[in-house]
């Protein structure tokens, strides 16, 4: 199948970038004598950090519910700091990606919020790397909600054969079930090899 009617879709988190949410629980913990599995509990457990996503609170409103919930008063631009500092890149699929981009199209497709995305695009260049960028904030849904994957196929603008790239198995499944072809990410050795069964690399 030619590779001008292909999309290779990827997932941000643990896929283009690495990251980890217990930094964020461990520096609250330290900062306001809590437990880090507390912090887990209330922020990302709870389902405030799924509306942060999904764009239905403001970050002050986020702070402020973020605070409620942990009973403790964050300092906004602290708060902001301590929840964007979380990201490093996995280099060999960035390295991919760059190749990828010189034979078809490359889309990014995360679950993220505003403080994310600002802090991405000031500290690593991989968004400018993606022809569309399609973040749960401004949709206004999230993963595994197949509407998200729905609006990804309208973007795709009729290619045949759209690949879709998630370290998250429930992700894959859900892509799957509206049409695309999904690759469940378990290293960049294993996608280049899949990618190349595809002729894209």
């Amino acid at each position: 199948m030619s590779t001008e009617n292909t999309t290779v879709v990827f997932d941000l988190g643990n896929v283009v970038l690495f990251f980890d949410h217990w930094i964020i629980c461990r520096k609250l913990a330290d900062l306001y004598d809590l437990s880090e599995h507390f912090v887990f509990q209330r922020i990302f457990n709870e389902g405030i950090e799924r509306e942060y996503d999904e764009g239905r609170l403001s970050p002050e409103q986020f702070t402020r519910q973020c605070s409620e919930a942990l009973k403790v008063q964050l300092d906004f631009s602290q708060f902001k700091a301590i929840w964007s500092n979380i990201f490093w890149e996995n280099s060999p699929v960035v390295d991919i990606i760059k190749v990828l981009k010189r034979r078809t199209r490359v889309f990014l497709l995360s679950n993220t919020n505003v403080w994310h995305v600002e802090y991405i695009r000031r500290n690593f260049r991989i968004l400018e790397l993606f022809d569309e960028l399609i973040f749960s904030f401004e949709v206004g849904y999230a993963k595994p909600d197949k509407r998200i994957f729905t609006r990804t196929l309208e973007l795709c603008n009729g290619n045949k054969q759209i690949i879709y790239v998630d370290d998250i198995e429930e992700h894959v499944r859900a892509a799957r079930d509206v049409g695309l072809f999904g690759i469940k990410y378990s290293g960049a050795d294993m996608l280049c090899s899949t990618l190349s069964s595809k002729e894209l690399l």
